[in-house]
């Protein structure tokens, strides 16, 4: 333990470091990405209108390890950091387009699958805490492989709202503040010191990627925050432990704040199937996107994102605890539904993408 973290309520002193290392190495990688070319380039399926460097899930990637240095490492650790690396290279990997090309579609579910196999195998499992009205989640022998498949559809849902200025930024802060939160006030465990460092490292990438991008978080930011996003519902089980390496949030705490991303990916993916278009093809027709071509800026496309993250988690949280089911789930509804309705209302007009 150094001298700042008990000074500092937990997890502070970690994500101070975090955010001041990210804001230093995603400008170094800045820099180096742009002196070698490589950039993720305008084309009518994507959302950029200028050459943008698209590494900078490597800046995430070290302020993240690197902030881990500033406090002592305990049980957690291993599956924690060795998930996010593995997540981290096979994106990175797919941003170093080489041959001119991402890998292709099945190969990278197969890296994905092995990347989830790696922090399960060290003990990593979805917790299921229950809160409020909302009950624990308990899978029993299905545990691991239920586990694999949320680090598979989390890493892979902040992967597609990657797609405009900040927007995955944002939400994925407010999921790591959630999760400081919660671990801020345990009495046991390292999760304060883990996910300040998440939300230092994505605090200070935001610093590049506000609108307009300097830099995108690539591939390889996407699947690491995924999975870090998707570890906050998780335990660690270690000899001797007892799952106390990490205090889980809420499944529904979580789940509330990510059912506006849901929403929208499920969205596309379902107009993808309805008009026979590859899942796989890369497009700008989110549901945040329209909403940019719409009129409405990059910033304040991804304030409406965070804005509607944190009240999903007020929702399924102090509300639903609070009130109960009868008022949570009718205000829930009506949040999001204004959002969709105003969506509708904007982007009528706009051309939806089409089979090619």
């Amino acid at each position: 333990m150094t001298l700042a973290s008990t000074l500092l309520p937990p997890g502070v002193a970690t994500l101070l470091a975090a955010a001041a290392l990210s804001i230093v190495v995603v400008g170094v990688v800045a820099r180096v990405a742009r002196a070698r070319q490589a950039f993720d380039r305008p084309s009518a399926r994507r959302s950029h209108t200028v050459p943008t460097p698209r590494l900078g899930g490597v800046g995430l990637w070290v302020a993240f390890l690197g902030a881990r240095l500033f406090e002592a490492r305990g049980p957690a650790a291993g599956a924690l950091e060795w998930g996010c690396t593995a997540f981290f290279l096979l994106g990175f990997v797919d941003d170093l387009r080489v041959g001119g090309h991402g890998l292709p579609a099945r190969v990278k579910l197969a890296g994905q699958v092995a990347c989830a196999l790696l922090p399960v195998a060290l003990g990593l499992r979805f917790a299921g805490a229950g809160s409020g009205p909302f009950g624990p989640l308990d899978f029993g022998l299905l545990e691991a492989p239920m586990t694999v498949l949320w680090l598979l559809a989390v890493a892979n849902l902040v992967n597609f709202t990657d797609g405009l200025d900040a927007i995955a930024g944002t939400t994925c802060a407010v999921a790591f503040g959630l999760a400081l939160g919660v671990a801020g006030g345990a009495e046991v465990g390292e999760g304060a010191a883990v996910w300040g460092a998440a939300l230092g490292a994505v605090l200070g990438f935001l610093a590049w990627n506000a609108p307009p991008a300097r830099i995108f978080m690539g591939d390889g930011g996407s699947h690491a925050l995924g999975f870090l996003v998707a570890a906050t519902v998780c335990r660690v089980d270690v000899a001797g432990l007892e799952g106390a390496a990490l205090r889980p949030v809420p499944w529904a705490l979580l789940g509330g704040a990510l059912v506006p991303s849901i929403v929208d990916v499920g969205e596309a993916l379902l107009h993808k199937g309805r008009h026979g278009i590859p899942m796989s093809l890369a497009h700008n027709d989110h549901l945040y996107q329209r909403l940019h071509k719409s009129g409405l800026s990059q910033t304040a496309v991804a304030l409406r994102y965070g804005a509607l993250a944190v009240a999903g988690a007020a929702v399924a949280g102090p509300l639903a605890s609070a009130a109960g089911l009868a008022v949570a789930l009718p205000v829930g509804a009506a949040i999001l539904g204004a959002h969709l309705v105003d969506g509708a209302r904007r982007t009528r007009g706009i051309p939806r993408l089409e089979a090619p």
